[in-house]
C-alpha cells in the first residue's frame, strides 16, 4: 500500500491464541524490545551491575544466600544469620518461594541478580504490548506503550526497589481483565488474573494488589456500558483475589505469624506512612527530565537540588519523567473526538485512574490523610504513598499508546490537532529555556525559592532538560506533519523511534550502575570478621552512612565504598556472618531484640559489654575507642579524615550456648530488660528466666512435624554434675520446641530476648528445633486452594462439553438421510 493511500477505518484485535506468535512479525514491538534489551546489556554481559538502594543493601545478599557456592547455612524455613536467627520463609522481604529465585541455582550470584530483574522488566514490556494490541492499538500505537512502561520514570525507579519485581506483572492483571470483560474464554483469563495476584502475594508487595484491583476496575467498567454488564466481571475478579490468597498462604500465614512479632508491629510503624509523598512541585519533573537534579550515590544530597521538596532528602522514586512526546499523544487523544466505540468511554477512566494515583501518592498533602491512617492502622502495610504512582504507569501508556495509533493511523484532523498542540508546547518550552539563558540571575532567584534550596548547577540542569522535552517536542511536530502529507510509514517508524529515545535518554541519567568487581568479592574487613567470630556473632554500632569516605563525584564506586567500610546487616550475612543488634531498616526483627538494641546503644561500654556477652558477640566494630581488658584490638581501619573504624575480638562472650547454675525469676519483660542492663548482671553465673505455664506443641506443631517441617537448629548430648540450664544466644520465638531426651521441655524465655532449657543432672541429648505450624496451616490452605480450583476447573470443562456434544449429535441428526 502506497503511503498516502487511505487505510481502514478501524484495526481489529488479533484472536487471542494468535497474538503472541504475531509478535514476531511487528517491527514496532520488536524495537522496544531490542532498545530494552539494549538497555540492560552493561549488567546482563558487561561488567556493571544494578545496585542502587535497597538492591545493594539487601536484595542482592538475600540473592547470593540462595547460591548454592555461598555455601550458605540458610534454609527454607530459618535464617541463622540476621538478627542472631530468625524465619526465613516467613520474612516477606525474602520472597523465598518467588519463582524467579530459581535463578541463582543455574547462574552466578550477580548474574542471577541483573537477570531476574531484566526478565521481569521485559515482561511487563510484553504485557503492556500485548493488553494494547487486545485494546485494538495498531502495531506502532501497542509498541508506543510498551516503550512508555519500559522507559518511563516511575517504571525505571521501580528497577531500585527489589520487592517490587512483580510491579511488572500489572499489565497481565489488566489484559486479564479486559479478556474477563469481554466473557470468553473466561477461564483462561481468570487463570492469568489469579496468576498476577499470587505474584504480587508471594513477592510481598501487598501495596501493588490494590493498584491491580483499581486497573482492573478501570478495564471492566470502561468497556462496558452499566452496572449489570459489569457486575459479573467484578465478582470474577474478587474471586480471584480470594483464590490468589489461598494459593498463596504458604507465604502469607507464616508472615502474619512472624510479623505480629517484630518491631515493626509494636513500634505502630503508621507514624512515618506518609513518608515519600509526591509533592505537587515535582509535577514539573513529571514534563521536564532530571528538574529535581541528578543521584550522586557517593553524596546523594550534593548535587540532587530537590532535595528539600522530597522526604529525608533523597527520592524514594528517582524519576517520575512521563515523556514529553508521550505527554502529548495522551493529550491529544484525550481532547480530540473519537469515533471508536471502545476508547470513546475507556480513555476517561483511564484518566480517572490517573487522577486518583496523583491523589493518593501525593497523600501528605491531604488534610484527611493522617487522619485516615490513624483510624485505619491496617493502612500502615502500604507504606510511602508515592509508590502508588505504579497505578500511573499503565493508564498512562495506553493514552499515549491511543494517541499515536490515532496519529500514525487517522492522520487528517487528528495530526492537524496533535501539530498544533506540538507547537504551542515546543514554543512554550523554547521561551521558558530563552528567558532563563537571557535572565540568568533572575532565573536561579526563582529556582532557589522554588527548591528552597541554592545548589550550583540548578540552573544548568533544568534548562537541559527542558532543552530536552523541547526536542521532542519538535519530533512529534515534525511526526505529525509527516503524516499531514500522507507519508505514514515513515511518520510511524520516526513516532515509535521517538518516544523510545525520549524516555531512554532521560532514564539513562538515572541508571544507577557500579562494578561488578565490587561485590563479587570478600571486603578485607569481612574476611577478618569471619576469621575472629568463633561461632559467635558480630555486633557492629557504625552508621554506614556516616562511614562512607568521601569521594570524588564517581557514583560507581560509592557501593564499594559502603561494601568496603562497614560490615551492614544483610551485607555481612552475604559472607556467612551472623549479626546481632543491627539497625534493620524494615523493622522485620523480634520486637524483643530491635527494644535491646535500641538500650544497648545508650550505655557505656562497660554496661553494654554485659549484655553483648549474653547476645553472643564475639566481634565488635565499632568507631569507639574502648579500653576494657575483655576486648582485644584485632585491627583498624581508617574510613575518612581521623574517623578510624575498630574491629575488635570479645574474648568475654559465650559463643552458641553454655551452662547457668543460678536463675532469676521475674515476673516479666520489663523486670527482665532492667535486670539485664542492672551493670550487676553476669551471664556467665546467673540466667534471668521468665516463666511461664508449660504447654505442649500446638496440633499444627505436630503436624508440621509428620510433614518434615522441622529444623534441628541446636542437638548436643551433655553431661551435667548437677541440675542446670542450657542458655542459648538464639533469641526466644514461639514456635521452637525443646527435647531432653525424648521428652519434650519448656523452651524458656531468658534474658529477655533469648533462650534457655532447664536440664536434670546426667548424661542427656539435647535438641531445639523450629518447627513452624505457621507454615503447616499456610500450606495446608495453599493445597487446598489449588485442589478445589482444578476441581472446579475439571468439572466446569466437562459440563461445557456435554451441551456442545448435544447440539453436535442434534445437527447430525438434523443433516442424515432419514430426517430428510
Amino acid at each position: 500500500m502506497a503511503d498516502n493511500q487511505p487505510m481502514e477505518h478501524k484495526v481489529e484485535p488479533a484472536p487471542a491464541g494468535g497474538l503472541a506468535s504475531t509478535l514476531l512479525w511487528e517491527w514496532p514491538g520488536l524495537v522496544v524490545g531490542l532498545a530494552l534489551f539494549g538497555f540492560f546489556a552493561s549488567v546482563l554481559f558487561g561488567q556493571d551491575t544494578l545496585f542502587y538502594r535497597d538492591l545493594y543493601r539487601h536484595y542482592m545478599p538475600i540473592g547470593q544466600l540462595l547460591a548454592p557456592s555461598a555455601g550458605s547455612a540458610v534454609s527454607l524455613l530459618w535464617d541463622p544469620y540476621l538478627n542472631g536467627g530468625q524465619p526465613w520463609l516467613a520474612n516477606p522481604n525474602c520472597f523465598a518461594l518467588y519463582p524467579s529465585r530459581v535463578l541463582y541455582f543455574v547462574l552466578t550470584p550477580l548474574a542471577a541478580f541483573n537477570w531476574e530483574i531484566f526478565l521481569h522488566h521485559f515482561l511487563g514490556t510484553l504485557g503492556t504490548y500485548l493488553l494494547a494490541r487486545r485494546l485494538r492499538l495498531s502495531p506502532a500505537g501497542a509498541a508506543t506503550a510498551a516503550a512508555v512502561w519500559a522507559f518511563a520514570g516511575v517504571s525505571v525507579s521501580m528497577v531500585h526497589l527489589g520487592r517490587f519485581l512483580s510491579y511488572h506483572t500489572l499489565p497481565f492483571a489488566a489484559l486479564a481483565a479486559v479478556g474477563i470483560s469481554r466473557h470468553r474464554h473466561r477461564g483462561r483469563w481468570f487463570a492469568m488474573l489469579t496468576a498476577a495476584f499470587f505474584l504480587q502475594l508471594l513477592s510481598g508487595a501487598v501495596e501493588l494488589i490494590p493498584v491491580s484491583l483499581l486497573l482492573a476496575m478501570t478495564m471492566v467498567t470502561g468497556l462496558q456500558p452499566g452496572f449489570r454488564q459489569w457486575s459479573r466481571s467484578l465478582l470474577s475478579i474478587a474471586t480471584s483475589l480470594v483464590l490468589a490468597i489461598g494459593l498463596a498462604a504458604i507465604q502469607i500465614v507464616p508472615a502474619i505469624h512472624f510479623l505480629k512479632f517484630t518491631a515493626r508491629a509494636a513500634s505502630g510503624i503508621g507514624a512515618g506512612i506518609l513518608d515519600w509523598s509526591l509533592s505537587p512541585l515535582r509535577v514539573v519533573e513529571i514534563l521536564v527530565p532530571g528538574a529535581f537534579g541528578p543521584l550522586d550515590v557517593a553524596n546523594p544530597e550534593s548535587a540532587y537540588w530537590g532535595s528539600q521538596i522530597v522526604d529525608q532528602g533523597i527520592p524514594l522514586l528517582v524519576s517520575v519523567y512521563g515523556g514529553a512526546a508521550a505527554i502529548l499523544l495522551a493529550v491529544a487523544a484525550l481532547i480530540a473526538p473519537t469515533g471508536d466505540e471502545v476508547w470513546r468511554r475507556l480513555r476517561w477512566f483511564l484518566l480517572a485512574a490517573i487522577v486518583v494515583s496523583g491523589v493518593v501518592a501525593s497523600a501528605a498533602s491531604l488534610p484527611f490523610a493522617q487522619s485516615l491512617f490513624d483510624a485505619a492502622p491496617w493502612l500502615a502495610a502500604v507504606r510511602y504513598p508515592v509508590k502508588l504512582l505504579t497505578l500511573f504507569v499503565l493508564p498512562f501508556a495506553l493514552l499515549a499508546g491511543w494517541g499515536a495509533h490515532r496519529l500514525t493511523f487517522e492522520g487528517g484532523l487528528f495530526a492537524k490537532i496533535t501539530a498544533v498542540l506540538a507547537a504551542v508546547a515546543t514554543a512554550g518550552v523554547a521561551i521558558f529555556s530563552m528567558v532563563a539563558r537571557v535572565f540568568p540571575g533572575a532565573a536561579e532567584g526563582a529556582l532557589e525559592w522554588y527548591f528552597h534550596n541554592r545548589t550550583p548547577g540548578t540552573l544548568e540542569g533544568v534548562t537541559a532538560g527542558l532543552d530536552h522535552s523541547g526536542l521532542a517536542l519538535i519530533g512529534v511536530l515534525l511526526t505529525a506533519g509527516l503524516i499531514i502529507r500522507g507519508i505514514r510509514s515513515t511518520g510511524r517508524t520516526l513516532l515509535v523511534i521517538l518516544v523510545a529515545a525520549d524516555l531512554a535518554a532521560a532514564a539513562s541519567a538515572f541508571w544507577l550502575t557500579g562494578p561488578k568487581a565490587a561485590f563479587g568479592r570478600m571486603p578485607p574487613i569481612a574476611a577478618a570478621v569471619r576469621s575472629q567470630l568463633h561461632q559467635g556473632v558480630l555486633f557492629r554500632d557504625a552508621n554506614p552512612i556516616e562511614v562512607v569516605p568521601p569521594l570524588p563525584a564517581n557514583r560507581a564506586w560509592a557501593p564499594a565504598a559502603w561494601w568496603f567500610s562497614v560490615v551492614d546487616d544483610h551485607q555481612a550475612t552475604t559472607w556467612s556472618i551472623p549479626t546481632i543488634f543491627h539497625p534493620n531498616t524494615s523493622s522485620l526483627v523480634s520486637e524483643r531484640v530491635e527494644r535491646l538494641r535500641l538500650r544497648v546503644l545508650s550505655l557505656e561500654w562497660s554496661r553494654r559489654l554485659g549484655v553483648l556477652n549474653a547476645a553472643g558477640a564475639t566481634v565488635i566494630l565499632t568507631f569507639d575507642e574502648i579500653a576494657d581488658p575483655r576486648l582485644q584490638l584485632v585491627d583498624e581501619y581508617p574510613v575518612s579524615g581521623d574517623v578510624i573504624l575498630r574491629l575488635y575480638r570479645n574474648d568475654s562472650a559465650l559463643a552458641g550456648f553454655w551452662f547457668a547454675r543460678e536463675f532469676v525469676v521475674v515476673a516479666d519483660g520489663d523486670e527482665a530488660l532492667a535486670s539485664l542492663l542492672s551493670g550487676r548482671f553476669d551471664p556467665h553465673q546467673t540466667v534471668i528466666l521468665e516463666r511461664s505455664s508449660p504447654s505442649g506443641p500446638s496440633t499444627g506443631q505436630r503436624l508440621a512435624a509428620m510433614v518434615g517441617l522441622d529444623q534441628t537448629l541446636f542437638e548436643e548430648e551433655v553431661d551435667l554434675q548437677e541440675d542446670a540450664h542450657i542458655v542459648f544466644t538464639l533469641p526466644w520465638h514461639q514456635e521452637m520446641v525443646a527435647y531432653v531426651d525424648t521428652t519434650q521441655s519448656v523452651f524458656e524465655r531468658a534474658n529477655f530476648a533469648f533462650s534457655a532449657i532447664e536440664v536434670p543432672e546426667g548424661r542427656h541429648r539435647v535438641r531445639v528445633a523450629y518447627r513452624p505450624g505457621s507454615v503447616f496451616w499456610g500450606g495446608l490452605i495453599s493445597l487446598a486452594s489449588a485442589m478445589g480450583w482444578a476441581a472446579f476447573a475439571f468439572l466446569r470443562r466437562r459440563s461445557n462439553r456435554r451441551p456442545n456434544a448435544q447440539r453436535s449429535d442434534e445437527s447430525s441428526r438434523a443433516n442424515s438421510p432419514r430426517s430428510a
